[in-house]
């Protein structure tokens, strides 16, 4: 027997991707520490910005990549944005 309820659906819009020194990267998935970029580039440790966006709401958060990108490998590391000293001992960003 078919039910008269009607369940609303919903399929959410997510876009991911990272930006870093003029270039969007496109993520396939976004895990507490890293990323995997749907096709990554070779590139050294550096700052980053992430991007997420669910149903056009957009998230943006600092990150930094220690190990910088290795498209031998499938997982990019991700941390906290690094933060530098500078000379007043003071964590500068």
């Amino acid at each position: 027997m078919k039910s008269s309820l009607s369940v609303p659906r919903h399929s959410a819009d997510v876009k991911i991707y990272l930006a870093m020194n003029g270039k969007k990267l496109d993520v396939g998935q976004l895990g507490m520490d890293f990323v995997i970029l749907r096709d990554p580039i070779a590139h050294g440790p550096a700052q980053a910005e992430l991007f997420l966006s669910i149903d056009g709401n957009e998230t943006r958060r600092e990150v930094y990549l220690p190990d910088g990108i290795r498209p031998d490998c499938i997982e990019t590391r991700i941390s906290p944005r690094e933060t530098t000293t500078g000379n007043n001992g003071h964590g500068v960003t």
